[in-house]
Formats: structure tokens, sequence, C-alpha cells
């Protein structure tokens, strides 16, 4: 089995999730543990959606799929419903890191948010942003934000833990 590909066990459970969203249509089941397989790809290797190899079909086929799950919200409740199939956690890891940017990056308008929206900071280290998560004890996402690289941690550790 390939490092990437999705074991049987964990599609059955993706599979179970996702025919109770009202905005997914499952369709044909080797098609979506095809699509899964593809967006697991994607996401553990990093790479650039027009990277993806050819034997995935066009990029922007999968792109768009993609982005309609996005923008439905259906990644956000798949990820709520399956931290809820988890038992309790006994232990959470909280971390942070931190991700610099260009000051061109940050000219956000103002009628936009401006800064404020992008959660861009600055600090004696220049523009950037800061990305704490809380994951369980084996490695599973509980909650995360995104902050101004000057906030300090602990009020973004106090809203994390609140979140679960």
């Amino acid at each position: 089995m390939a490092r990437h590909a999705l074991r049987t066990h964990e599609f059955k459970v993706l599979l179970r999730l996702l025919q109770r969203d009202p905005a997914v249509r499952v369709g044909s089941h080797r098609d979506l543990r095809r699509f899964l397989h593809e967006v697991h790809y994607l996401l553990r290797t990093g790479i650039p959606w027009r990277d993806l190899p050819r034997r995935f079909g066009y990029w922007n086929s999968l792109f768009r799929r993609y982005r309609r799950w996005c923008l439905a919200g259906v990644w956000e409740r798949l990820a709520a419903a399956c931290a809820e199939e988890r038992a309790q956690p006994c232990r959470m890891h909280l971390d942070t890191t931190h991700v610099r940017s260009h000051p061109v990056s940050v000219g956000a308008r103002r009628d936009q948010g401006g800064q404020a929206a992008q959660a861009q900071g600055r600090s004696r280290g220049g523009f950037g942003t800061k990305l704490p998560v809380l994951v369980d004890a084996q490695g599973g996402l509980l909650s995360c934000c995104r902050t101004p690289r000057q906030a300090h941690d602990r009020p973004q550790a106090e809203g994390l833990l609140e979140g679960v």
C-alpha cells in the first residue's frame, strides 16, 4: 500500500460521516475514495495544485471540488465529526509556529479589514503570523487559530482550550 493511500477502515469512517452531510453528493464510492486519496496526498506532501501527478487527472477539476467543499464547510464538519468519534484525549499538546511574511504581502486595504483581517503582526523579527494548534496524544487536530506575530501565546492557549 502506498505511503499516502487511505486505508480501508479510514475510508469507511469518512464515508459514513460524509453520507450524513447534506452538502455532499457521495456518488460512486470509488470516485469518492479517489478524490479523498488525492486530497490526502496533496496535503501530506504539500505540493502545489499544478504539480499533482498526472495519474490524479487534471489538477483544476480536483481543485474546484476541493474548493466547493471548503466553501460549503464540509471539511470543518468532517474534522468536527472525526474529533467527536475519537475518545476523549488524556493528554493534549499545544504548539505554535511562526510564519514570516514579506513586507509587500501585508499591504491589505483598510476597507477590507487591513492587517488584522490577515492576522498579520509586526514584531522585532518583522511581519508575520502565528499559528497555534492544539492536538491530542495521537496527533489529531483538536483546535487551531491564526494570530498576529506579536500576540502572546497564553490568551490563544486559553481560547484553544475553550474550544475543546
